[in-house]
């Protein structure tokens, strides 16, 4: 009797792990080939050839990676009601029975072929909704350049979760698609870290307005979220693991020592810490008098050490480098070397 129900078990495990396995590669490679001109035509052609509802997710969220770029001239002038931008260009025809919210914005979004955070989101809703799919639009806080802006922390960024093989799974669309450099220029280039994330992966850079969407037992606290150091999309592809110093503000005076150090299994050929607010790939050997030279770190097993002396008290902050990538920032205030010992 026990080694029937043992075995019923193990099938109910293996069939619900096959209806999670998709491939991607073809699933990829199918939806560069399709377009369309509405939502609910779009949702029709990518969901035809599949069957589970994860083929049909990953067909939707790779489309939309593939052909919306980011707007950069909205993201240089951020505002938390995103939708009054998309809403000024809704027709002046009253004679006619508006769409829904979600509707019209995703119309809006394959018409320009353009959008921000929550045009991407509510896009992705759209076609899910058309697909069948149950699909939220999750409000929250994103590690961003404008984060500090201000004195409150203010919601500034969308993403969604989908249901799938009973159980809600956590995507962003919008930086799944690609970044924005130092120089506000929009850089297509595929994440595959933001498609269907482990919680505890999402919440690295991601904070729900309803602590519930972090789908954690035990989320982590606002404040803790909040004064941690700036984490760029390559420490969520790079699988970091922990890091110090925990803290995003560091106060030093010039002279000071400052010991950097992470934790991935990631292979690492560079692991340094520039001054320069504008690293970026390719950059930083560009705009020096003299060739880059790549400092030297220590290892430890699966920990990466790098010390950095403050050397100017012009420093307002740090950039740490793995591998060409900026993953970490820090911002930094120089304090009197008299104060600081006080």
């Amino acid at each position: 009797m026990k080694c029937s129900s043992f075995l019923f078990a193990f099938l109910l495990l293996l069939l619900k792990t096959k209806s999670q396995t998709v491939n991607t590669t073809a699933i990829d490679a199918y939806a560069r080939t399709v377009d369309a001109k509405t939502p609910t035509s779009l949702a029709k052609k990518l969901s035809a050839p599949y069957k589970t509802d994860a083929e049909k997710v990953r067909a939707i969220f790779y489309w939309i990676t593939e052909n919306i770029a980011y707007n950069t001239v909205l993201y240089q002038k951020p505002s938390r009601n995103y939708t009054n931008q998309y809403n000024s260009f809704v027709s002046d025809d009253t004679s006619r029975i508006l769409s829904p919210l979600n509707e019209r914005i995703a119309q809006l979004v394959l018409q320009r072929r353009v959008a921000i955070c929550e045009g991407y989101s509510r896009l992705f809703k759209t076609l899910c909704d058309y697909a069948g799919i149950r699909c939220e639009i999750i409000y929250g806080y994103a590690r961003t350049n404008y984060i500090r802006s201000g004195n409150r922390f203010v919601t500034n960024h969308t993403w969604n979760a989908v249901y799938l093989d009973n159980t809600w799974r956590l995507l962003d669309v919008t930086w799944a698609s690609g970044y924005v450099t130092f120089g506000d220029a929009y850089v297509k280039d595929f994440n595959e870290s933001y498609y269907l994330a482990p919680p505890q992966q999402f919440i690295e850079d991601h904070y729900p307005e309803l602590s519930y969407w972090t789908l954690l037992t035990n989320p982590p606290g606002l404040r803790e979220f909040e004064y941690g150091p700036f984490r760029h999309q390559a420490y969520i592809k790079y699988k970091i693991q922990s890091f110090k110093p925990e803290v995003g503000n560091i106060e030093a005076a010039v002279g000071d020592t400052i010991e950097f150090e992470l934790e991935t299994d990631v292979k690492a050929t560079q692991f340094f810490v520039s001054s320069n607010p504008y690293f970026e790939v390719g950059i930083l050997p560009q705009i020096t008098a003299t060739p880059f030279r790549t400092p030297s770190f220590s290892r430890k097993g699966n920990r990466l050490f790098y010390k950095y002396v403050i050397a100017s008290p012009t420093i307002s902050q740090l950039q740490v480098v793995l591998n060409d990538r900026v993953i970490l920032q820090y911002k930094v205030q120089i304090k009197n070397r008299l104060a600081a010992r006080k």
